[in-house]
């Protein structure tokens, strides 16, 4: 019995050797995508220009249309897509069209004491009309056998839904590499929106202009740099929006406070407001996280929102000028819980109650708070303690 436990023994650590040496074999000591693209407001606006040259409400059927897109802009797409839901945000991913098809590089640590990374290589073809199909696939420069390409063909073909598939040899997507990056062309086919919000509808711009006409007359009350807490009172007030106009209250909300034409997204006859500097505990860029954050929750769901903030401070970690901001995450929380919050009271008919509020508590915590929070490490916020910090905020105080 005593020889066999040490039999044993000895032959779950050559195993167990193995896997490790296996491990090492198969990994690299560096990353070949290293870090994920880094999202700024001029992204924001980027994505505003191509929304209203390609909504889908503009689109005609059966006609065929090309997106120019950088690479920086396609792995941001990719990320962002990936956040959403809820990806490992360990792993790494960049695509890149080449003559040889579209690659896809994926780097995910492990053995992490050792800081070693697992990079692969997937190789896609994709022929208009027909669904994608992997060509080869490559782990830390070790081509895997064509048997392995073949059952992943099989699987992604099993996986996938056969009303997925229909439609992507509809649309007849072509990827073709530009100097800047990639062209990419489909043909528009109606069933593609049934998930996005349009502004384009009559209704629509009538709720939009009645939105705009109000933010015109409380603007006459605010002087050009003003608390977003303050203003949203009014504005809430004057305009009473109902739950079913929530999501193109706050569009132009976000669109005007982030300094962004209104009347171009909705291509309505009345001027924009002038601008004003809004200001959350005295910090300019966390009003702008308030409100995205709200709007984001509107449009998707709230995890979407948050995790699509998460994403940010994560691509803004790699970037020595702006870094991880906990802070940033408290103000993005705030701003889905606002959202959380309108609905509520609107549903319940207490938005005069929520108005009152927000007039007099305050949705952020003070200066002071604040800089005595923005030393503290990455560890820190973890999201018990972002709702910790959010509970003790008098306007978020059940």
């Amino acid at each position: 019995m005593r020889r066999f436990l040490k039999t044993s023994l000895f032959l779950i650590l050559i195993v167990m050797g193995l896997l490790v040496a296996l491990g090492l074999w198969v990994s690299d000591a560096r990353a070949v995508v290293q870090t994920k693209p880094a999202l700024n407001f001029s992204d924001l606006k980027r994505m505003q220009a191509l929304w209203e040259k390609y909504q889908p409400g503009h689109l005609k059927t059966g006609s065929r249309y090309v997106l120019d897109l950088t690479e920086r802009e396609l792995n941001l797409a990719l990320a962002l897509l990936l956040a959403q839901y809820g990806v490992d945000e360990n792993l790494n991913i960049r695509v890149e069209s080449t003559e040889i098809g579209v690659v896809t590089h994926l780097s995910y640590p492990i053995f992490s004491s050792t800081f070693r990374y697992l990079n692969l290589d997937v190789v896609w073809q994709v022929i208009p009309g027909e669904f994608p199909a992997v060509t080869s696939i490559s782990l830390s420069d070790l081509s895997l056998p064509n048997a392995v390409v073949r059952y992943v063909n099989r699987l992604i073909k099993h996986r996938v839904p056969e009303s997925v598939q229909d439609q992507w040899q509809k649309v007849r997507l072509s990827i073709v590499p530009t100097s800047q990056g990639v062209s990419i062309g489909l043909t528009w086919f109606p069933l593609l929106s049934e998930q996005l919000t349009t502004f384009d509808t009559t209704q629509e711009q009538v709720k939009a202009s009645k939105f705009l006409k109000v933010i015109h007359q409380v603007n006459t009350r605010f002087e050009d740099r003003s608390e977003i807490a303050e203003w949203l009172a009014a504005v809430i007030e004057a305009a009473r929006p109902g739950s079913e106009d929530l999501k193109v209250f706050l569009t132009v909300i976000a669109q005007y406070v982030a300094g962004n034409s209104v009347n171009s997204l909705f291509d309505l006859k009345i001027q924009d407001p002038p601008a004003i500097r809004f200001y959350l505990s005295g910090h300019r860029d966390l009003a702008r996280h308030f409100v995205f954050s709200a709007l984001l929750a509107a449009q998707t769901t709230a995890d979407s929102a948050k995790q699509v903030g998460l994403f940010k401070e994560l691509s803004d970690s790699d970037n020595k000028d702006s870094g991880y901001s906990g802070i940033d995450l408290l103000a993005n929380q705030a701003g889905i819980s606002f959202y959380l919050l309108l609905v509520k009271a609107i549903e319940s008919d207490r938005l005069e109650q929520f108005v009152e509020n927000l007039k007099n508590k305050p949705v952020m915590l003070d200066k002071d708070a604040l800089r005595a929070l923005d030393s503290e490490p990455r560890e820190f916020w973890s999201q018990s303690r972002i709702d910790e910090l959010l509970a003790s905020i008098p306007f978020f105080d059940k």
